[in-house]
């Protein structure tokens, strides 16, 4: 791009009336990515990087996004598909032969380039394979969902306090559409969120914790690190790393509550750490190796003989007076290829707020539930939806989750999760 002419007017005519017209001087950044005059634009110790080698590039595994991270990633992003109703929207009319996911017509309306073959390969490390058009679209949703949703859990880590500010921010590509397609949007040309906009929300609260799984292996790999193995390469077990971020100014004094879950018994294990979360900085907690139920049954270098991969380890931060959250974090064996996920035995009780058709919907369940997606039809006569306070939302047992539906009304409830990704009513009490 050295012949470009615009060149002397971002890199030399601005920035000399930038400095002569501010005063004090006022730092100009003549582009993005940008280090500085003859600097690596890729250097992630200096300026902002754009990071495209997961969905681009190298095609790394999405588990190493916390590796590829900058000073400023101003932008990066993974696509997914919008919801079936903004698909019904475009498909209206389409006979059946073009209801599938590589079809001329979903094809017409996906602004991903290559993005048959980059979907193949993301999809096919992380999930099983599936010729149910619902269920490869929630599972792109997931997918897009979980590996944004780590990057910035991952990037908003490093913001260590003074001296180690490793990362001050993240920009993600990108906010929505100007038409109906599918695309890197959070919210899809019809504003309608899909699970990564309620994730990134998440992240960003004033209070997060995370939890880094390792898992460990007899012998090195090119498999990510949280990735758990069954055959050549044998897996012995996992460790956590778990830190909260607080970027409020003072310091809060608070509990960590641990609670681990395993999907194939009724196995439970949990211990509280006090902890004082720093100001505007992360704070590293504890590491421990992953609690997993008792294995001495099986054999070693059998999958089953790996206890840790099949427990959720679920992480609250708990004020330290009052004994609210302020906090909390689900984290899951990976690749979710290899899961059973189970029936959670989710409860929805409603309560009426006032005469607006807002209501009040309290979530629990009897088992872990992965990115559990309220939705409803939407009203063909009015077009009006609902705003969820929160959705796409992880649930453990004891811990009910609140989420305010904003326009819900006498509208049929429906609800979607890993494991049963196609949506379907839900009994309310």
């Amino acid at each position: 791009m050295k012949a470009l002419p615009a060149r002397l007017i971002y890199e030399e005519v601005l920035p000399a009336v930038v400095s002569r017209l501010t005063d004090p001087p006022v730092a100009y950044h003549r582009g993005s990515p940008y280090g500085g005059k003859g600097w690596d634009t890729s250097d992630p110790t200096v300026g902002d990087v754009h990071q495209w080698n997961v969905w681009g590039g190298k095609e790394l595994q999405y588990q190493e996004y916390d590796r590829l991270g900058g000073r400023f990633v101003s932008e990066f992003g993974i696509p997914a598909m919008p919801s079936m109703s903004t698909i019904k929207y475009w498909m209206k009319g389409a006979p059946e032969s073009q209801w599938y996911s590589q079809s001329q017509l979903m094809a017409q309306h996906t602004k991903a380039g290559s993005f048959e073959r980059r979907f193949a390969i993301v999809m096919n490390e992380n999930f099983r394979l599936t010729d149910d058009f619902e269920t490869h679209v929630y599972n792109t949703q997931l997918m897009q969902s979980e590996a944004v949703g780590f990057a910035y859990r991952s990037w908003r880590r490093e913001w260590r306090g003074k001296g180690r500010e490793y990362n001050a921010g993240v920009l993600v590509w990108q906010m929505n559409d100007c038409w109906p397609v599918v695309s890197w949007a959070i919210a899809d040309y019809f504003l309608r969120p899909k699970p990564v906009y309620y994730r990134i929300a998440r992240e960003l609260a004033p209070v997060s914790v995370g939890i880094f799984r390792t898992v460990k292996k007899n012998r090195d790999n090119d498999r990510p690190r949280q990735f758990y193995e069954f055959g050549a390469i044998q897996t012995l077990h996992a460790t956590l790393d778990i830190w909260g971020t607080n970027s409020t100014l003072k310091s809060i004094s608070a509990k960590l509550e641990l609670r681990f879950f395993d999907f194939t018994s009724d196995w439970t294990y949990s211990e509280v750490h006090d902890v004082v979360l720093l100001p505007n900085q992360t704070t590293e907690i504890v590491k421990l190796r992953c609690p997993e139920p008792d294995q001495k049954a099986a054999t070693q270098g059998e999958p089953h003989f790996v206890g840790s991969a099949t427990v959720v380890a679920s992480a609250r931060i708990l004020d330290a007076e009052t004994s609210s959250v302020l906090a909390r974090f689900s984290d899951w064996p990976e690749p979710y290829r290899f899961l059973q996920a189970p029936d959670p035995g989710l409860t929805v009780a409603v309560e009426e707020l006032g005469q607006t058709g807002d209501k009040k919907l309290t979530l629990s369940v009897q088992r872990p539930a992965k990115c559990v997606v309220f939705a409803t039809e939407a009203d063909e006569k009015d077009g009006l939806e609902v705003r969820w306070s929160d959705n796409a939302v992880d649930i453990v047992p004891g811990d009910e989750q609140v989420v305010i539906a904003r326009g819900l009304g006498d509208r049929r409830l429906k609800v979607a999760y890993f494991g049963r990704e196609k949506i379907h009513d839900v009994d309310v009490s």
